[in-house]
């Protein structure tokens, strides 16, 4: 989050929260009470606290064998995104798919407001990137980010594809390979919605707006503005680069 954008939501806070974070409150718990807070200052969505205690409560679910999806690493319209993802850090990857994963967040929830569980994995998830929690706790809320992606799939085929990419995106925190997923599940959620003449216009501006986004965090990663975890910043090598090079 860029510091601009830090300041337009310090504005929308309400007075209690603003003193919070006017006496101390660190930057994650600031951050997390600004995206639990609507415009009109109600508490529509869970904290972390809260995130964290409702999957304590839920049975974790795998994962359906079966994905729609209509993009894969073999698309040619990937190739440059896929490229540059390639080049990138970690960090700098889970920066930009928490980031991104806002726009597939906030369509799902326009089609199924009551389902909070891919708002708690994006929270969870910044939580385990700083690390404030350990992997396992952050994995069951992916599954039940999916989870609820495939309950939605069974009447909304378009809002399961926006719930996957939040949770490719959540997963990316463990490994790069899990970013192109964000990229696939929510072009496909794009194009389902749209009339064929309109497609590879909205195709293309998406992933415009992919690459803009991860230039924008590889230029730009300490507006991050929170400690990362130890995993996360350790050099090593780019794990989509490898799988490229190893199916050669």
């Amino acid at each position: 989050m860029s510091a601009m954008m830090f300041r337009n939501q310090l504005s929308r806070l309400t007075p209690a929260l603003l003193k919070m974070v006017e006496t101390g409150a660190n930057n994650r718990t600031a951050l997390i009470s600004i995206m639990d807070h609507k415009r009109d200052g109600t508490n529509r969505y869970p904290s972390a606290r809260h995130a964290l205690e409702n999957l304590r409560e839920r049975r974790t679910e795998t994962m359906p064998k079966q994905r729609k999806i209509l993009y894969s690493r073999d698309s040619a319209c990937i190739q440059p995104l896929r490229q540059l993802m390639e080049e990138q850090a970690h960090r700098v990857l889970v920066a930009w798919a928490l980031d991104c994963a806002a726009r597939p967040l906030a369509f799902f929830e326009e089609r199924i407001p009551a389902e909070l569980r891919p708002r708690e994995a994006t929270i969870v998830s910044r939580m385990w990137a700083e690390g404030e929690i350990k992997m396992p706790l952050a994995r069951r809320a992916i599954l039940q980010a999916h989870a609820a992606a495939g309950e939605a799939g069974k009447r909304d085929a378009i809002a399961e594809a926006a719930a996957r990419a939040v949770g490719h995106a959540c997963a990316t925190v463990h490994t790069e390979t899990h970013a192109l997923g964000l990229v696939f599940y929510w072009l496909t959620a794009v194009v389902r919605q749209c009339a064929p003449e309109e497609r590879e216009t909205r195709e293309s501006e998406d992933l415009i707006w992919f690459m803009e986004r991860l230039l924008y965090w590889r230029d730009h990663i300490e507006d991050w503005n929170a400690p990362w975890a130890n995993f996360l910043l350790r050099e090593a090598p780019n794990k989509e680069k490898l799988l490229h090079e190893r199916k050669g």
